[in-house]
């Protein structure tokens, strides 16, 4: 005889049923999350996209700071798991100012105040042989996977600084910021 749980809906609906395996060599267990009245996804596997945060700068920022400064790419996005992974997209659409050489655009990526990524290079640098203004657009590309084991809400930002003095550093509109929270 196979044990079995049936539950019936209150209203005459559907019902739910729990049935142990045909025999005591299929043993399973099922783990339930530690959520408040969360909903249960029987079918998540590992790499499937839970859901997407999208936003993308109108304006411009600029600054000519050797210090990093927000530059207008924030989004918050809430995990529905702690287990789950986020992918962290961000293009950047920029331009850089300079009458001098050697000067340099840097990056950094954040999640809330914790700083994640730091660019190694310059994102852009210019290399001027004389004292007429420069002017070059350049577009990047950066991703990062972060684990942030919460299921609170948590906002990722990016900061730019101009390093080497003498320029100036533009976030041009049409920058964006995608959030991906991916299951683990």
């Amino acid at each position: 005889m196979t044990a079995k749980i049936k539950l019936n809906a209150a209203s005459g609906g559907g019902s739910f049923s729990l049935q142990a395996p045909s025999s005591s060599a299929n043993n399973r267990v099922i783990t339930l999350p530690d959520i408040a009245d969360g909903t249960l996804l029987t079918n998540q596997t590992a790499g499937t996209v839970l859901q997407v945060k999208n936003m993308i700068i109108a304006g411009e920022f600029s600054t000519t700071s050797a210090t990093y400064a927000d530059n207008g790419l924030t989004l918050a996005i809430t995990p529905s798991a702690t287990t789950s992974k986020i992918l962290v997209l961000i293009n950047y659409l920029g331009a850089m100012n300079s009458n001098a050489n050697g000067q340099q655009v840097k990056l950094k990526i954040f999640r809330d105040s914790t700083a994640l990524f730091t660019s190694p290079s310059p994102y852009m640098r210019i290399r001027a042989n004389n004292s007429s203004d420069v002017l070059l657009y350049a577009g990047q590309f950066l991703s990062y996977l972060d684990s942030p084991s919460t299921t609170s809400s948590v906002t990722y930002k990016s900061q730019s600084a101009m390093t080497g003095g003498g320029g100036t550093h533009y976030l041009t509109n049409g920058s964006n910021m995608t959030l991906l929270e991916v299951a683990a």
